[in-house]
């Protein structure tokens, strides 16, 4: 485990508002801190209403230092021999090889995240998802995308190829393709793209010629709720590799200076749904700002003490929490249960000389 991935880790655990740690989470994060890297950006998947309280962890590496602070940690993991992971990670240390050395494919994936789903009894060796963000939407970087999906998820290339002609049809109905693919390693490959620009007719229209599955009916009442009804909601969908009917609505909302986001309204709305409970979305707060050594509620990381002693005055070394978006799930037509996800984004900060 990288004592700085730890110390960061503990970091978080003491900012963490308490309504949102069920018992036992805090040991089962700690844990979770052995499977990542050092000076990634975390984000913390909260469950915002229902029985699972489970926190999954996600980390992503950008194209700058990314992959090789991927490579090392795809070593790390293969270098244990054991577990159902090793063949995805052993997958992802060959795909970053390519990652580092292939300028095209460098330049058209600028970030690789890393999902990691908690095990009911708390375990973290399941396949993480995989994500690929794209410098240009999936369409612009589609020869990227089929470089990405081939190498993580060799079993997906149906659902790749279903998911192109989807998101094709998309943009010919006026929506906006996204810039993000995922390999849902731990469920059969499923593949998830995203969509935005929802407006009702034209999501109608484009459904509809896809042939989705799902209940669009229910669908389109939703988007047509005030607080889902705005440039901020993103339509996800499945691909397994034919399109699924279980989708899900992502609102990602613009966040102010202290890393607080714009979304009061949508928040409201899921209370009053009972998608949301009262006391955790209430939680939330206590979560985004900075976090400075002065501010830290846990033992600061010697790593950064020491870069920031080697590095000028005029600058540090700080975290920021922030609220990165909340997502609605939806199966069988019906809304579950919110998360929210918390971002902890690694920062230097440097003051103004001028």
């Amino acid at each position: 485990m990288s004592r700085l991935a730890a110390q960061t880790m503990n970091l978080a655990i003491a900012r963490f508002p308490a309504g949102l740690l069920p018992e036992g989470a805090t040991a089962t994060l700690r844990d979770a801190a052995g499977h990542l890297a050092p000076d990634t950006q975390l984000y913390f998947e909260c469950r915002l209403a229902g029985e699972d309280r489970a926190i999954d962890v996600s980390q992503h590496f950008f194209a700058a230092g990314g992959a090789r602070a991927l490579g090392d940690l795809a070593r790390r993991r293969l270098a244990s021999g054991e577990g159902p992971d090793i063949e995805t990670w052993r997958r992802l240390a060959d795909f970053v090889d390519t990652w580092s050395s292939t300028a095209d494919l460098a330049k058209a994936i600028v970030e690789i995240g890393l999902e990691h789903d908690q095990a009911p009894g708390g375990d973290w060796t399941a396949p993480p998802a995989v994500f690929a963000a794209f410098r240009g939407d999936i369409l612009d970087e589609r020869t990227a995308g089929e470089q990405f999906v081939t190498a993580v998820a060799p079993g997906s290339r149906d659902a790749w190829r279903a998911l192109i002609t989807a998101i094709e049809c998309a943009r010919s109905h006026g929506l906006v393709p996204g810039r993000m693919v995922g390999a849902m390693l731990s469920r059969d490959g499923q593949l998830r793209c995203m969509v935005r620009g929802l407006t009702p007719s034209a999501t109608q229209r484009f459904l509809a010629a896809i042939g989705w599955p799902g209940d669009l009916d229910a669908l389109q009442a939703l988007l047509r709720q005030p607080p889902l009804a705005g440039d901020a909601t993103r339509l996800v969908l499945g691909f397994a590799p034919d399109l699924t009917a279980e989708c899900g609505l992502e609102a990602i909302h613009a966040q102010d200076a202290n890393g607080r986001a714009g979304l009061g309204a949508l928040l409201e709305w899921l209370v009053e749904r009972g998608l949301a409970d009262a006391e955790r979305v209430s939680a939330l707060a206590a979560w985004p700002g900075a976090i400075t050594p002065l501010e830290a509620s846990a033992d600061w990381p010697d790593a950064m003490i020491a870069r920031d002693l080697a590095s000028p005055r005029t600058g540090f070394e700080y975290f920021n929490a922030f609220i990165s978006h909340v997502k609605i799930n939806i199966s069988g037509g019906r809304p579950l249960p919110a998360k929210a996800y918390l971002g902890l984004a690694p920062l230097s900060w440097r003051a103004c000389t001028t």
